[in-house]
């Protein structure tokens, strides 16, 4: 297992740094599944989908991470919530940033994307 792991580790960077990001997702749910308990596999799914613009599939592993109450769920949070913003989907949007807000009322990131959402609700109300 353990060598297992580290060819599935070199696979990944391989193929992610090719851009080729189906098989770099396939070899992440191969090793999520041989190793269900880590969150870091689930992150690495998230954040690689999410810049890659894979938005089904990075909102499905930042849920997974929010229902894990990972000890960074404020980041994963307000990560999801620009996924919402980008869809228009403004009431989720706005649901996780208050979250993300009662996490970590001090983070200047989650304050700037607040605004962002709150300006982009007031923007389209008046279209």
């Amino acid at each position: 297992p353990i060598l297992n792991s580290k060819v599935n580790t070199l696979l990944i960077n391989a193929y992610h740094r090719t851009n080729n990001i189906d098989s770099t997702l396939a070899i992440l749910g191969r090793e999520e599944k041989a190793n269900p308990t880590d969150d870091k596999l689930i992150a690495q799914r998230a954040i690689i989908a999410d810049e890659k613009g894979y938005a089904d599939v990075a909102l499905d592993a930042y849920s997974e991470l929010i229902d894990r109450k990972v000890p960074y769920s404020n980041i994963v949070l307000e990560k999801r919530a620009k996924i919402y913003l980008k869809n228009d989907d403004y009431s989720r949007a706005s649901k996780d940033m208050e979250e993300a807000k009662k996490l970590d009322p001090n983070s200047q990131k989650i304050k700037n994307t607040s605004i962002e959402i709150d300006s982009k609700i007031k923007e389209n109300k008046n279209d």
